[in-house]
């Protein structure tokens, strides 16, 4: 079992956007993700209203050192898996509105 991290989840998180019609199972991203770089502690795919298609995923990596490896100093990088493209950046939260 892996260790946990003291980098915050949100720098060790993917954010991964499939080709709209296209998406990608919680276990398929796993698979390729395990195959290729290990390391996966977490995937959660987007659950969209009504019959709509996930759009994205959350990929939580245990170390940040392997989010560095999977895009590989680029700022966006594109896969392909069982015929289905996948783009992936680095997570970026949204900032919550604060009111002064």
């Amino acid at each position: 079992m892996q260790q946990l991290s003291d980098v915050p989840r949100d720098e060790r998180t993917l954010f991964v956007t499939f080709s709209n019609g296209y998406p990608l199972t919680k276990d398929e991203l796993h698979d390729f993700f395990m195959r290729h770089y290990g390391d996966v502690e977490e995937i959660t795919v987007e659950e969209p209203i009504g019959n709509k298609q996930p759009l994205y995923a959350h990929v939580i990596f245990y170390s940040q050192v392997t989010l560095f490896r999977v895009l590989d100093g680029n700022l966006r990088v594109k896969f392909m898996t069982r015929g289905k493209h996948l783009w992936a950046r680095q997570y970026v939260p949204k900032k919550k509105n604060t009111k002064s």
